[in-house]
């Protein structure tokens, strides 16, 4: 094997490994938000007069069409 190839396999080796991380710090990052918004839920099912819960540090999020759902609002129940 010679030198170029040999260094060009070493950078897409590098490369592979720096994608890797970079997926699972974002999973991690997933994963943690998902556990924070179903400890807010639980608290919400707990405490019902207290719903308001659900919606604490919620960003708004975009669905498929690009519209901005306002949290707590179903995405089937839309106004056209």
């Amino acid at each position: 094997m010679n030198q170029k190839a040999k260094n060009d396999g070493e950078i897409s080796e590098a490369r592979r490994i720096e994608a890797q991380g970079g997926a699972i710090v974002r999973l991690t990052q997933v994963i943690n938000d998902l556990t924070d918004r179903l400890d807010r839920m639980n608290v919400a099912l707990r405490n019902r007069h207290q719903g308001e819960v659900l919606n604490e540090g919620v960003e708004n999020e975009k669905d498929e069409d690009n519209e901005t759902l306002l949290a707590r609002q179903n995405p089937t129940e839309r106004r056209v």
